[in-house]
C-alpha cells in the first residue's frame, strides 16, 4: 500500500471537501449557512471553557459525553475535545497518543452533529432530508466482513467514512495513515455492493486530511489545521455538508437497494432499448465481489428479472435466469483525452466532451441519450485505451445473428444493460468519473476518465474447474477457442485475456458446452489505433512472451492461443476436477449480506 500511496494519491486538492456539498443551490447556499452558525456557536462554547476553566487541564480521555438520563452534555464534549482544538505546549502536545486523538476527533464530531440536529429538526424543508453525521461508537473495531486482522481507529456511521490517526504530524505518520487508510477502503469496496467510492480521513496530531477515493486516484484535501479557526471552519463545512448531501455524493448507488419484504438485493439494470429506463432484477447470490482498491470495481450477481410473489427463504429460493455484471466498463487514460469530432451543432472541433458526458440528460420525449456510445469511442483521440464490453456484446449479436443455435450459445448474449445513470438535483446524469470529483474546480485533474455500466447477461456458467472428465475439459475448451476463432474473423473482435476464469461450462437440455466471457481487454480491430505501444493485458500466469514483456510488436491471435496453451498446461499440472457426476454439487457461492 506504500507503494499504492506513491502512484495513486493527489495531494493538496481544494475540490476534495467542496465535492461534499449539496449540488441543488438553494440547499448549498443554506448549507453554508448553517456551517457558519456551528462554527461560531463552537467559538463560543470554546472560550466559555478557556474564561472559566483551565484548558489545558481538561480529561482527553474523557469518553461518556452522555448522561445516565440520555442527555447529551455538549460542554462536556467540547472540553474532550479542547486538545484537539487550541494550542497546547510542546510538552503536553508530544504526550498526545492515538487514543486520545480517537476521543477528542469522536467528541468533536457529536458536537457539530448536536448543533445541526438542533437547527434542523423544526426546520420545515429540511427537517426530513438530512442525516446525522456521527462517529461510529467504538474505536479499535474490525470492519465486518474483513479478510485480514486489521482495526480501523475511528469511523463516521451512515457513510463509513473510516478515520485513520496518529498522535503526532511526522512525514512517517502521514505515509503510514494513508497507507492504512488505503488498505481499509478495500474492505468497504468488497463488502458493500452499492460502494462507487469513498470518502476517509486521516488525523495526525491536530491535521486532518479529507480523501476521495476514486477508480484509479485518490484526491486528497490540503491539511486542515485544528488548531486554526480556518482549519475548524472547513472540518465543519466537511460535516454538514455530508449532513446535507444527496446519497450518490457519498459513494453510494441508488440503483442497488436491499429489498426488506423479498429478503433479496433489488438491482435496477438499464433497459436493452432505453437506457434511459431500468428493468428491476432479484439477486442473493453474489459470484465476483470488488476485490481491489483500484480498477473497475467489477462486481458479478445471478439474478432474476421475475419477482418473488413471496419472501425468499430456504424454502423459497430465488432461481436466477441470468448473471449481472456490474463495472467501470468504459475508460481513458485521461479525461482530455476526449474530445468532439464532431456531432451536430452540440460542439465543435476539439473542445473536451468530458463534462458535457457527465451533465447527459435524459429526454423521456425522444427517448436518446446524448452523447451516444458510438460518439464516446470516435471523440477519443486514443481508441486503443477506449474499451467498452457492452458495445463489443452488441457487435457480436449484431454480426452473428444469423450463426446456428449452437454457436449462439458460446458466447454472452445481453437481456439488458447500458450505461447506469444516477439522481443528480432534478435530472439524471451519467455516472461517471468525472461527476464523482466535481465538475466546477480549477484544478486540473489527472484521472482516468469511467463511465459506469451494467448489463444481464445469459446463459448462466460454472467455473472450468467443475468439469467432470478430461473428455468435457476438451468439448469445453473447443467451445471457447470455436468462439474464439469465429470473433476474431467475423466480428474483428480480439480477446486478449484468456485465463481459465473466462471459460465457463454450461450444462443445459443440450448437453454441455463452452462459453467465453468477459470482454473487458478486448478490442475491436475495425477501429482506428492512433498508438504504437502495445497495452499489457490478461492475467499474468498465462500471458504471451510478447505480452508479458510489452514486445513492441502488435497482438495477434497467436498471442491468445499461447495463453490457451499455458492453461492446459496449468490444468495437467495441477489437475481438473474428474470426480464422478453423482458427487458434484454446486459450486458454493458468496451469500450477500443483509
Amino acid at each position: 500500500m506504500q507503494n499504492e500511496v506513491v502512484q495513486r494519491l493527489l495531494k493538496d486538492m481544494e475540490c476534495v471537501v467542496d465535492q461534499a456539498q449539496p449540488t441543488d443551490p438553494a440547499r448549498r447556499a443554506f448549507a453554508e449557512r448553517i456551517t457558519g452558525e456551528v462554527a461560531a456557536n463552537i467559538e463560543d462554547l470554546i472560550a466559555k471553557i478557556e474564561h472559566g476553566t483551565d484548558a489545558h487541564g481538561t480529561n482527553s480521555n474523557h469518553n461518556i459525553l452522555i448522561s445516565a438520563d440520555g442527555r447529551f452534555s455538549v460542554d462536556d464534549a467540547i472540553r474532550t475535545a479542547l486538545p484537539w482544538l487550541l494550542p497546547l505546549a510542546d510538552k503536553a502536545s508530544s504526550s498526545q497518543t492515538e487514543k486520545h486523538i480517537y476521543s477528542q476527533h469522536n467528541a468533536f464530531v457529536l458536537v457539530v452533529a448536536h448543533l445541526v440536529k438542533a437547527r434542523l429538526k423544526n426546520h420545515d424543508t429540511y427537517k426530513d432530508s438530512y442525516r446525522l453525521i456521527m462517529p461510529y461508537k467504538e474505536a479499535g473495531t474490525k470492519i465486518a466482513g474483513a479478510d485480514d486482522g486489521t482495526m480501523i481507529d475511528a469511523s463516521i456511521t451512515d457513510i463509513l467514512a473510516i478515520v485513520e490517526a496518529k498522535g503526532k504530524l511526522t512525514p512517517k505518520n502521514t505515509r503510514d495513515t494513508y497507507a492504512q487508510r488505503f488498505d481499509y477502503t478495500r474492505n468497504i469496496y468488497y463488502n458493500q455492493m452499492s460502494r462507487r467510492f469513498a470518502w476517509g480521513l486521516t488525523c495526525c496530531g491536530s491535521v486532518v486530511n479529507v480523501c476521495i477515493f476514486t477508480n484509479y486516484k485518490v484526491l486528497a484535501s490540503p491539511n486542515i489545521g485544528m488548531k486554526t479557526k480556518e482549519g475548524c471552519l472547513e472540518f465543519v463545512r466537511l460535516l454538514v455538508g455530508w449532513s446535507l448531501c444527496s446519497t450518490w455524493q457519498l459513494g453510494f448507488d441508488k440503483t442497488i437497494s436491499w429489498n426488506a419484504d423479498l429478503n433479496c438485493f433489488e438491482i435496477q439494470v438499464p433497459c436493452r432499448d432505453n437506457t434511459g429506463k431500468s428493468a428491476a432484477y432479484y439477486s442473493t447470490d453474489l459470484i465476483l465481489a470488488a476485490e481491489r482498491l483500484f480498477g473497475r470495481y467489477c462486481r458479478c450477481f445471478l439474478a432474476t428479472n421475475k419477482r418473488s410473489a413471496a419472501e425468499i427463504t430456504e424454502d423459497n429460493l430465488l432461481v436466477p435466469n441470468c448473471d449481472i455484471k456490474d463495472s467501470w466498463a468504459l475508460f481513458a487514460d485521461d479525461a482530455s483525452k476526449l474530445k468532439a469530432l464532431d456531432y451536430k451543432d452540440a460542439i465543435a472541433g476539439d473542445q473536451d466532451i468530458s463534462e458535457h458526458v457527465a451533465h447527459v440528460q435524459f429526454n423521456d420525449e425522444v427517448g436518446s441519450v446524448w452523447p451516444s456510445e458510438d460518439l464516446l469511442l470516435e471523440a477519443s483521440n486514443d481508441a486503443a485505451t477506449v474499451r467498452s464490453e457492452i458495445s463489443l456484446l452488441k457487435k457480436m449479436k449484431k454480426t452473428l445473428g444469423d450463426k446456428s443455435s449452437r454457436f449462439k450459445r458460446l458466447y454472452p448474449r445481453i437481456t439488458d444493460g447500458g450505461w447506469v445513470y444516477q439522481k443528480a438535483s432534478a435530472s439524471l446524469v451519467h455516472d461517471s468519473t468525472r461527476a464523482m470529483v466535481g465538475l466546477c474546480t480549477e484544478q486540473q485533474i489527472p484521472i482516468p476518465f469511467c463511465l459506469y455500466a451494467r448489463y444481464a447477461m445469459e446463459p448462466i456458467g460454472e467455473p472450468l474447474e467443475t468439469v467432470q472428465s478430461v473428455p468435457e475439459l476438451i468439448v469445453v475448451l473447443r467451445d471457447a477457442m470455436e468462439c474464439y476463432t469465429t470473433l476474431y474473423a467475423e466480428c474483428k473482435i480480439l480477446h486478449r485475456d484468456l485465463p481459465g476464469n473466462n471459460i465457463l461450462i454450461v450444462r443445459d437440455k443440450n448437453g454441455i458446452h463452452g462459453l467465453l466471457i468477459d470482454y473487458d481487454c478486448a478490442v475491436d480491430l475495425e477501429k482506428p489505433r492512433r498508438t504504437t505501444r502495445p497495452e499489457r493485458t490478461g492475467t499474468l500466469p498465462f500471458m504471451s512472451v510478447g505480452n508479458l514483456e510489452q514486445l513492441p510488436i502488435p497482438r495477434t491471435p497467436l498471442d491468445d492461443w499461447e495463453s490457451l496453451l499455458y492453461l492446459v498446461c496449468w490444468l495437467g499440472t495441477f489437475g481438473i476436477n474428474d470426480r464422478r457426476s453423482d458427487t458434484i454439487t454446486k459450486t458454493p457461492s458468496h451469500q450477500i449480506p443483509n
